[in-house]
């Protein structure tokens, strides 16, 4: 049984609920918190997490950065769909080839970014779906890449679709902020971070079909409505800057000495 464990965890957690002040990344994890935890709500304070806008920024990624991946990428004229972020189970990956598998497959390519060998079962896991659904010729397992600027530029399509609620998820931002058009699924952080048909799309969680037809809807929309994705993307993007971050916390921990 897991409630033992869940009741040991509850118990750990609370100890973050003792201080004068609690800041939640997501106004999710600040319901979730004042949900749980009694006498919290008057305590707890929503700070977005912040990406820097500096480094995930077009214009701060010349050509040869991006030039440096096209070894892993030997596909120039299909839609490069990009999933980042760690290779475990809830943060969708499944759902993404499942997805594809509803697909026309000589127009897409997909990245699966994230450490290989941290997660190796995992990674086992999806090879063996990848080549069970016959995408074993446009799916990609990139390994860890450092350079996600430039990974997120060389993608048209970013797909978040994870199955559990999100704490925040930094990644759509990330994506916003370079003016990539992102797909999220609908839960937790994500309901903050994207304006769903304005900024990005959301979609129901654990929902191949949904994603597989979210994914045709951005490939086919017209340039001008992808400009304006994209623009409307970015200027959201400057709501979760690292910059807010640090200037909200420090407001905060000023009110305390004060």
């Amino acid at each position: 049984s897991f409630k033992p464990f869940k009741l040991l965890k509850k118990i750990y957690n609370s100890v973050m609920t003792k201080g004068h002040k609690v800041i939640a990344v997501s106004e999710f994890i600040q319901d979730h918190i004042s949900k749980h935890y009694k006498n919290t709500a008057n305590k707890v304070t929503t700070i977005h997490r912040g990406v820097d806008l500096k480094e995930f920024c077009p214009d701060k990624v010349p050509p040869h950065r991006m030039l440096k991946l096209r070894n892993i990428i030997p596909y120039d004229a299909r839609v490069i769909i990009t999933i980042p972020g760690r290779l475990t189970k809830w943060k969708g990956h499944k759902v993404l080839i499942e997805a594809l598998a509803l697909l026309d497959k000589n127009k897409y390519c997909c990245l699966i970014v994230g450490d290989v060998d941290k997660h190796y079962n995992y990674y086992l896991e999806l090879s063996e779906l990848v080549e069970k659904k016959g995408l074993q010729d446009i799916v990609i397992f990139t390994g860890n890449l450092e350079d996600m600027p430039a990974v997120y530029m060389l993608s048209d399509i970013i797909v978040t679709p994870s199955i559990d609620e999100e704490p925040f998820g930094r990644i759509s931002i990330e994506a916003q902020a370079m003016g990539r058009i992102i797909i999220a699924s609908n839960v937790g952080g994500f309901k903050e971070t994207v304006k769903d048909n304005e900024t990005g799309f959301l979609v129901p969680p654990k929902d191949s079909k949904a994603l597989s037809e979210a994914i045709t809807y951005v490939t086919n929309l017209t340039e001008h409505r992808k400009y304006k994705i994209m623009q409307a993307a970015q200027k959201n993007a400057e709501l979760f800057s690292l910059k807010k971050m640090k200037n909200k916390t420090l407001s905060i921990y000023k009110e305390l000495v004060g």
